[in-house]
């Protein structure tokens, strides 16, 4: 389902990833799809993600690490990979968001 808001959340660390992925899913407002891209983690990522189902859809692995070298190019390469418009957020794998975030941002 296309939505407005992309909310794009770029992870190499598995430390408080599940944290991250639960405060997106559990927002109060829904209306935004979520992407998972993984910047060639040595961790595997995928299997912090088990229990998520719909974080295992969302989820992309690049095969090159994009962030070490530049943090803005590992965005570029991610909002490259997202359909929607006019919004995109972007967060971290530490990042955390607050229940309402999304309502709010509406």
């Amino acid at each position: 389902m296309n939505h407005p808001l992309a909310i794009v959340l770029a992870a190499f660390k598995p430390t408080y990833l599940r944290q991250a992925v639960e405060s997106v899913l559990s927002q109060t407002n829904r209306d935004f799809n979520l992407y998972i891209f993984d910047d060639a983690s040595p961790h595997d990522l995928r299997k912090e993600l088990q229990g998520y189902p719909a974080a295992l859809e969302c989820y992309h692995r690049f095969d090159e690490n994009a962030g070490a070298a530049s943090i803005v190019q590992q965005w570029r390469r991610c909002i490259d990979h997202t359909q929607e418009e006019p919004w995109i957020w972007i967060f971290s794998d530490d990042d955390l968001m607050d229940k309402n975030c999304v309502a709010a941002f509406y």
